[in-house]
């Protein structure tokens, strides 16, 4: 498996909650990424918020369904994350 550095650098990964998105997170949180964690099932979000953390990465959850534009818009605007300590 090829490694890229993306140290200092952020991702936000949608579906994040399992399947190919979770591997993605854990990918780019093994990369030295910051993942924002997106999926419209908070728990899944969760669990892959504690993935990431626990291979020593860093992430945050986010919720959004970014299939309604509406929704989209609001959380690409929101100042409001939920990182590990507020839920």
């Amino acid at each position: 498996m090829m490694s890229i550095d993306h140290t200092g650098k952020s991702v936000i990964v949608t579906g994040a909650g399992s399947g190919i998105g979770r591997a993605s997170a854990l990918a780019f949180a093994e990369c030295g990424a910051s993942v924002v964690v997106n999926d419209i099932n908070v728990d899944l979000a969760r669990e892959t918020l504690s993935l990431v953390q626990e291979q020593g990465g860093t992430a945050t959850v986010f919720m959004a369904d970014i299939t309604d534009p509406k929704k989209l818009t609001n959380w690409c605007y929101s100042p409001v994350i939920l990182t590990a300590s507020s839920m």
